[in-house]
């Protein structure tokens, strides 16, 4: 494996893990992931370039704003390294191959909504419909049959969380699952396709049945 295509492909990482704390940061308040320029969230200092380099800048400042001091969140940090990490990871497992493209558009997108659902328990159309839409176009490289089996992964995954959002729904007599759940669910199975949804579904149905016996207990 080529030394320097991988310490590229790192850097590329960190750098849109940079540029993902600012879709993290902005999506969700429906603000625009352009303009204006990253600010203090405490004080809003305007950040300079220097301020923005990633992982370099967090430690040179320690955690802090250059201008009033304030605390600067270590989740901008753990975005960064773990964005770059997760693009290692991918390209340990395609090699520079084409699929290595479809798995880090996944990680770029996955990323954020995983953050943003821990910090706000929302999972942004903004992010997830176009998603889904990505997925699909990058299955056509592949083949027909790898585009069907998206497509169908798609459609599946929709129709799996909606049937169990209904079930949960008649079961505690309220909305049990999040609303955005389901276009998550498609999106991952319009990059990973039906076969490997069928796992996910699975781990995921178990998850809320655990949940679900949980609270009926707790309540008595």
């Amino acid at each position: 494996m080529d030394i320097w295509a991988t310490a590229t492909l790192a850097l590329l990482g960190l750098v849109l893990g940079s540029f993902l704390n600012v879709v993290i940061a902005r999506v969700p308040h429906r603000q625009s992931i352009v303009s204006p320029r990253s600010r203090c969230p405490h004080c809003g200092h305007q950040l300079a370039w220097f301020e923005n380099i990633p992982v370099v800048s967090w430690l040179a400042l320690r955690g802090r704003c250059r201008s009033c001091k304030a605390p600067i969140s270590p989740r901008y940090l753990v975005v960064e390294v773990l964005t770059a990490l997760l693009f290692l990871a991918c390209l340990r497992r395609f090699d520079w191959t084409y699929p290595l493209v479809p798995a880090l558009m996944l990680v770029v997108l996955l990323v954020p909504l995983t953050f943003i659902d821990l910090e706000h328990w929302l999972l942004p159309f903004e992010l997830t419909l176009p998603g889904i839409a990505l997925g699909l176009v990058l299955a056509i490289p592949m083949g027909m049959d790898q585009l069907i089996q998206s497509a169908i992964g798609a459609v599946a995954g929709f129709a799996a969380f909606w049937l169990m959002e209904i079930v949960g729904e008649k079961i505690f007599q309220k909305e049990a699952l999040g609303g955005g759940d389901k276009f998550l669910l498609a999106l991952l199975g319009a990059f990973l396709g039906w076969r490997s949804l069928l796992g996910i579904v699975f781990l995921s149905s178990l998850q809320g049945a655990l949940i679900g016996v949980l609270l009926l207990a707790i309540r008595g």
